[in-house]
């Protein structure tokens, strides 16, 4: 690495040992070779051209990779100034990024075009404090919290700049939204005296947090912050187009925001409590009773639960990986059964370490799957059309008030059928009901008596199944008796 000059500064995010770097200096290693072709006379090579060339920057440039970038192989901090050179000097799409005209230089005026971005050090202190390691306040008995799939991605300049904005409100809605019980009652604090750090893997960041209810006592939480969550953004930077060659490239001077993008690293890391060795409920080996029996299942009641046989919990998956931010669909097992594959997809604003978001096949390997005992063929489902009378409510009849009444009650309403379904013995016992979707097929609509109905997929509980010849997935339909429309 070059040595750094005394007037480059390294603005650092101070992570346990390792860093999240503001970027500082990139400068352009192209070598600037004369070329006496005219590319507009090319029958006059003596005579080089004199058209000159306006460089039109950017307001903002982005870039995306690995989190590990910004480290050597000890983990001391990389000149962030070479890694954006890198960058940029090994992809022409970036320099078509930065110099939006870039496209329109001759060869010539390339080889005579330099690049330099410069960006002030960030004012206070850069890095997040604190004296306890994370080795110390992380325990086995510290409750993990992991931030929620659907959270939104955090812009940062530094780690003082994190750490100012996980304020008491922010962390507040981290924990809402990650599910936290009695949340909104609760009062969250970041632990002044403990530092931060990423794990081993470098695909997250331990944050000790404090949880104090209104009555009774506080408890620390290790909130687990993907790195693929942080952008680091640094407002008003300085590039400079330097002309080797003023004839036929003008310098040019402009101010940007230079955006790094950490992105997500697509190898599978699982815990050390992860069992690969793998005994199913049923004697049947499956990619659903495959992930059914990992937990990789979505239970929870929806109003817009998944049509497909098998609802995939993403958040879960993602966590026992660490491949976050990510949704995973269409599990397959290989011909050996020893490896269970997943389409996994970034969600929207997430990239792959390499700048894409296409799907990319990733895989459980090395697992070993004992089939289970054959199930007990107790499983019924006799009608498929049921009435209930719990619902009350009187609206002006039509589908769209129906919806809207369903997205109101929603919740209640969809369990609540469910209960009086498995209370209904003579035709249902021993299976599962999952509500279709207000929007995919859950829902109808009689306009003749005004009344609607909502439709259930169901299946055999675990540990059962219909008897031979019955399909495993029926339908129901559920006629709200009492709610007429009028």
């Amino acid at each position: 690495m070059k040595k750094i000059s005394k007037k480059i500064l390294l603005a650092t995010l101070g992570i346990a040992g390792f860093a999240i770097i503001t970027p500082v200096i990139l400068t352009s290693c192209s070598t600037s070779t004369n070329s006496p072709t005219n590319p507009d006379n090319p029958n006059n090579p003596e005579n080089p051209s004199t058209t000159k060339v306006v460089p039109e920057v950017a307001n903002n440039f982005e870039t995306v990779g690995s989190v590990a970038d910004l480290f050597d192989n000890q983990g001391q901090l990389v000149n962030v100034g070479e890694l954006f050179n890198n960058k940029v000097n090994s992809s022409d799409e970036l320099k078509k990024q930065l110099i939006t005209n870039y496209d329109k230089f001759t060869q010539e005026q390339k080889d005579n075009t330099e690049i330099q971005i410069s960006t002030e050090t960030p004012s206070g202190d850069l890095t997040w404090g604190g004296t306890t390691p994370v080795d110390t306040w992380n325990t086995a008995q510290t409750e993990v919290v992991y931030y929620d799939i659907n959270s939104p991605e955090i812009n940062v300049s530094s780690a003082k700049d994190l750490k100012t904005k996980l304020d008491a409100n922010k962390l507040k809605e981290i924990m809402s939204q990650a599910n936290r019980t009695d949340a909104q009652n609760m009062t969250y604090s970041l632990v002044e005296a403990s530092q931060i750090g990423l794990d081993a893997n470098k695909d997250y960041v331990n944050i000790n947090v404090s949880e104090t209810p209104a009555s009774g006592t506080a408890k620390n939480l290790n909130l687990k912050l993907p790195v693929s969550d942080l952008n680091l953004v640094v407002d008003s930077s300085k590039v400079s187009i330097v002309s080797k060659n003023p004839q036929i490239v003008e310098s040019k001077e402009a101010t940007i925001t230079l955006d790094y993008n950490i992105g997500i690293d697509s190898t599978v890391v699982l815990p050390t409590t992860f069992t690969k060795e793998i005994t199913l409920d049923s004697p049947d080996i499956t990619p659903e009773n495959v992930v059914a029996k990992l937990g990789f299942v979505e239970t929870t009641v929806t109003t817009t639960s998944s049509t497909s046989a098998i609802n995939l919990n993403s958040d879960l998956i993602g966590q026992t990986t660490q491949i976050f931010n990510t949704m995973f669909a269409n599990p397959t097992l290989n011909e050996n059964n020893t490896a269970l594959y997943f389409d996994a997809t970034p969600t929207t604003g997430h990239y792959w370490i390499d700048g894409t978001n296409t799907t990319k096949k990733i895989a459980i390997e090395g697992l070993t799957i004992t089939p289970g005992q054959p199930l007990p063929k107790d499983a019924k489902f006799i009608s498929n059309t049921t009435n209930t009378g719990r619902y009350t409510t009187k609206l002006q009849g039509s589908l769209e008030n129906f919806k809207a009444w369903l997205n109101t009650n929603g919740k209640v309403a969809i369990q609540n059928a469910i209960n009086d379904m498995k209370s209904d013995t003579a035709n249902f016992a021993n299976v599962d009901f999952i509500f279709k979707g207000i929007e995919t097929g859950g829902i109808s609509w009689n306009q003749d008596i005004k009344r609607g109905s909502l439709i259930y997929t169901v299946t055999p509980m675990d540990q059962h199944a219909f008897e031979d010849g019955v399909p495993d997935v029926h339908e129901v339909t559920v006629l709200l008796s009492n709610a007429i429309f009028n």
